[in-house]
């Protein structure tokens, strides 16, 4: 199975964020997954500039140029993805949005729009068929 593992916690790991993510990696490898792990903070990820671009020019894909569309690649091919975020003021870190483009669904655990989105975008990764 594959898995990709996101770590949206911002630094100090007063959260447990990096360790939770880690100890996650680590149960999955030894159950024989192949595991992709991300830290956000760590990645060059740019923030949405609104060009549109990636609907208009190449629909699913950011013309910037930076780790959104290796993470999304390793996305759109994993069975599962881990997303492991504190909760800061009731919500997401601010580490997750700049990569929810990149992956290119919402940070809405079970919302519709996220299953639709991860849908489109294995569709996008597939060959075409003749």
């Amino acid at each position: 199975m594959k898995v990709v593992v996101l770590n949206g916690s911002t630094g100090a790991d007063k959260d447990g964020s990096d360790a939770l993510s880690e100890r996650i990696a680590a149960l999955l490898e030894r159950r024989g997954s192949d595991v992709q792990a991300y830290t956000l903070r760590e990645c060059k990820l740019a923030h949405c500039v609104g060009c549109f671009a990636c609907w208009i020019e190449s629909p699913g894909l950011c013309k910037t140029d930076d780790a959104s569309q290796e993470i999304a690649r390793a996305v759109v091919r994993a069975d599962v993805a881990v997303i492991v975020t504190p909760i800061t003021f009731g919500g997401f870190s601010s580490a997750a949005p700049a990569s929810s483009g990149a992956v290119g669904w919402p940070w809405a655990a079970g919302s519709r729009s996220a299953v639709t989105s991860s849908r489109m975008l294995r569709e996008r990764a597939r060959p075409s068929r003749p």
